[in-house]
């Protein structure tokens, strides 16, 4: 009887745990699929829903619905102009996303090492310490970075802190990963990387799409 018992507190717990893992994503994906459906309804057409995935990103798969619904908070803002330049700075989804996100790994790794009292050899300690590194320098960049354009070219820095700017009579094609970044390709065969889920990005895809009109019928 006991042990009837202690099978049905697992099976319990364990479809519990499953339905909390579970339920945030499907939630934010109907929300996805309800806000798409509603723009669909009114004809609307973001410049983003006309970019077109790269290859390697429609093998690799897109955000999950949650983590895609928070980034996105704030993108349909407008972006911050000053002389005729617009400033794009990340959303405060994509913000939280980068300071949220190394916590909870964090929080998971240490109640790990805690359960199971696993002994940290040195490697651990290794790929610890570089995990941090990583999760410090996408909190840094996420948190700093800005995208510049005006009527004559747009520039932002890498994600090694470098400033690349690109005038726009240069602009061959732009695409996306499905998760990330955009990319926007030159006919020089340049090619650079900006985060999707920036305040004002409609904006600047309906001025990169235009550009790149212009310059494939010269």
């Amino acid at each position: 009887m006991n042990a009837e018992a202690f099978e049905v507190f697992s099976l319990s717990d364990i479809y519990r745990n499953i339905a909390w893992a579970v339920a945030p994503t499907l939630l934010a994906f109907v929300v996805l699929v309800v806000l798409y459906v509603r723009r669909r309804l009114r004809g609307q057409v973001n410049p983003s829903d006309r970019v077109q995935s790269t290859r390697l990103g429609t093998v690799a798969g897109s955000l999950p619905a949650e983590l895609s619904l928070l980034a996105g908070v704030g993108a349909g803002g407008q972006a911050h102009e000053t002389l005729g330049e617009m400033f794009l700075r990340p959303t405060w989804g994509l913000r939280l996303i980068t300071i949220g996100l190394p916590a909870f790994v964090a929080y998971l790794m240490m109640e790990m090492q805690a359960v199971h009292q696993l002994q940290r050899l040195p490697i651990d300690i290794a790929l610890n310490g570089a995990m941090a590194l990583v999760m410090l320098h996408v909190l840094i960049y996420t948190n700093t970075y800005e995208l510049r354009y005006d009527r004559d070219r747009f520039a932002h820095r890498n994600w090694f802190y470098q400033r690349r700017a690109f005038d726009w009579s240069e602009i061959a094609s732009i695409r996306h990963d499905n998760a990330y970044f955009y990319i926007i390709r030159t006919h020089k065969r340049r090619k650079t990387y900006m985060p999707k889920h920036l305040v004002g990005i409609e904006g600047f895809l309906e001025t990169v799409q235009t550009h790149v009109a212009q310059n494939e019928s010269r």
